[in-house]
C-alpha cells in the first residue's frame, strides 16, 4: 500500500512525499519534515491514501 503525505505551512504546501508498507496487513511508515521547515505559522499535514484522505493534523508554532 502506497501513502502520500504533505505538508502544509500557512496553507503553502512545503513538502509532499510518497512511501509504501512493507506489508498489507500492519506496518509502519514514518515520514519527516526537515528541521528549517519548522518555522513560526500554522502546520498542517494530511495523510492520504489513493485519492482519499485518511488524515489531516494542524498545529501552531510559535
Amino acid at each position: 500500500m502506497t501513502y502520500t503525505v504533505k505538508w502544509y505551512l500557512d496553507g503553502s504546501e512545503i513538502k509532499s512525499e510518497t512511501k509504501a508498507t512493507q506489508k498489507d496487513t500492519q506496518d509502519i511508515v514514518v515520514f519527516e519534515l526537515e528541521e528549517e521547515q519548522v518555522i513560526e505559522g500554522s502546520l498542517k499535514v494530511e495523510v492520504i491514501y489513493k485519492d482519499t484522505i485518511l488524515l489531516t493534523k494542524e498545529l501552531t508554532i510559535q
